[in-house]
């Protein structure tokens, strides 16, 4: 569990995506005969062969900036399963803190140094914020307010939280676990023969 997020901070709520088998439908997928799609233009290094290739030139393992497998199975059950305050308290529990002196243990020793090292992660386009104003028109259900420019009373400003839809699709495209399992060409599809 995270600590609550502050009023900057993008927040994912959990979401059941699976659907009820009764509400699946089939779908017939017929490959796109009507000529090419598209012209490979050249091959390029994605962020991914980048960091490979820093972390090469750095001597680093492939666990960087995490020191083996074991830090770094120990920092991803700690991201998954802790809040920060409690990463804090278990990093400096006198059991944790002896077995790391006798055996060269995890490379931080608080939840700061802890959040030091995963900032070092690559991390993915960046999110940014924009403020969006909406507009009501609360004339027709009896709200006597001012009116503002765009001819409509009432509205509020919101958080818009974005990424750059390029930035998002170069990531898609040159992550390694999607390779070959990313469809380029169009498809026809239909629910029904």
């Amino acid at each position: 569990m995270w600590d609550a997020p502050g009023p900057q901070a993008a927040r994912v709520e959990d979401a059941n995506d699976e659907e009820d088998d009764e509400n699946k439908s089939t779908c017939y997928a017929y490959e796109y005969n009507e000529g090419p799609v598209a012209d490979i233009l050249g091959k390029g290094e994605t962020a991914f062969e980048k960091t490979k290739e820093v972390q090469d030139s750095l001597g680093g393992s492939a666990y960087s900036p995490f020191e083996d497998r074991e830090e770094w199975e120990l920092a991803q059950w700690l991201i998954n399963n802790v809040n920060q305050r409690a990463t804090d308290e278990f990093l400096k529990l006198p059991v944790v803190v002896s077995k790391t002196r006798t055996r060269m243990g995890p490379s931080y020793r608080s939840n700061h140094t802890f959040m030091k090292i995963i900032d070092k992660l690559p991390s993915g386009p960046e999110w940014r914020c924009e403020l969006v104003r909406t507009h009501g028109d609360l004339e027709e259900i009896g709200h006597d307010q001012e009116r503002d420019e765009d001819h409509g009373t009432g509205g509020e400003e919101m958080e818009l939280w974005v990424r750059d839809l390029v930035a998002c699709v170069k990531e898609l495209m040159g992550n390694p676990a999607f390779h070959g399992e990313i469809a380029y060409a169009p498809e026809k599809v239909y629910t029904d023969r």
